[in-house]
């Protein structure tokens, strides 16, 4: 959306690194916030885990998908590859359980 918006490449690698940078500044605070991983018990995990959760699913649904049917030539592929990307998150969880 950024390179159709501005038609420049550059413009869109400077907005993909300053939206990138922002993962592991907000990994220092939360270090820096909660401390060691015995300091959190599980409840307090998993609040955390469920709001992200939340978070990325309305994001994906609402914002993604719908960018994703507005620029596709092909409507089906959007949901093929939405659909496979849920099952390899899917089977990778399984696999790093075994």
């Amino acid at each position: 959306p950024v390179y159709y918006s501005t038609n420049s490449k550059w413009k869109t690698i400077a907005a993909g690194l300053f939206g990138g940078i922002w993962a592991p500044i907000g990994g220092l605070v939360a270090w820096a916030a909660f401390g060691k991983d015995e300091d959190l018990s599980g409840t307090a995990y998993g609040w955390m885990f469920g709001l992200v959760c939340g978070i990325m699913t309305y994001l994906s649904l609402n914002e993604l998908m719908p960018l994703a049917y507005r620029y596709s030539q092909c409507k089906w592929q959007n949901d093929a590859c939405m659909v496979l990307g849920m099952v390899v998150m899917g089977l990778s969880i399984v696999l790093f359980e075994v």
